[in-house]
């Protein structure tokens, strides 16, 4: 059996404003660079109390970094969460990979096949 890929992990909780997006997109980006040539992240909000839009676009940026070097972001925020309703509010719904729980975010990261290019 094949082993699974290493995945990043960054857990981020409480009132994520302005003043901390550059040490989450830190975080994600030290994560990234522990998962791999194609690196996958786990993003975890579920302890996340407030969200603005400044981390948002920051969350955004990260996302498509990732995937620009064959690689992936998985957001974890629950059904009703604060993140979950602002990324959908946003409108930029489409440009995450939700999950409910990290098991599932971690599941579906590990078993993706992510190609280069």
């Amino acid at each position: 059996m094949p082993e699974s890929p290493p995945v990043g992990v960054v857990v981020a909780g409480g009132e994520l404003e302005a003043e901390r997006s550059g040490e989450l997109e830190a975080n994600l980006e030290r994560a990234a660079n522990l998962s791999g040539s194609r690196p996958r992240v786990v993003l975890d909000l579920s302890r996340a109390t407030f969200m603005d839009v400044e981390v948002l676009h920051a969350l955004r940026g990260a996302g498509r970094a990732l995937e620009g070097a064959s690689g992936a972001l998985a957001v974890v925020a629950g059904e009703g969460s604060w993140a979950r309703r602002l990324i959908r509010l946003s409108g930029y719904g489409d440009e995450f990979h939700l999950f409910a729980s990290f098991e599932e975010a971690t599941a579906w990261l590990t078993g993706r096949s992510l190609s280069g290019g």
